[in-house]
């Protein structure tokens, strides 16, 4: 589960966990469940989704030269946030009765 909001946390739970989800029976509204923010499904009641640790192993294609571990850590930086510190705008002078009736004098 990697969410991507810092309103929730991630999971990271032992290979050999098994994850049941299901709506209630009394819930008041839909249950919709989003994989990776692209596929969304809705969970209706009596149905279970049920997460696990795949027996294969997951193979992946990928150029050696690139760093994979920074690309990945530099997506969740960006994807959530993390460590970032935006820019400030610039403090602007803010006119004062004083300065109006000075402006007024001249």
């Amino acid at each position: 589960m990697a969410p991507h909001s810092l309103s929730f946390r991630p999971l990271i739970l032992p290979e050999n966990c098994t994850i049941r989800l299901h709506k209630p029976d009394d819930g008041r509204t839909s249950a919709w469940v989003s994989l990776d923010g692209a596929t969304r499904f809705e969970l209706c009641s009596g149905e279970c989704l049920i997460i696990k640790a795949s027996k294969h192993a997951l193979a992946f294609v990928t150029d050696p030269v690139e760093n994979l571990t920074k690309t990945w850590s530099c997506k969740l930086t960006r994807l959530l946030h993390w460590n970032i510190r935006p820019s400030m705008k610039k403090l602007e002078k803010r006119e004062t009765q004083k300065d109006s009736e000075k402006d007024s004098e001249d």
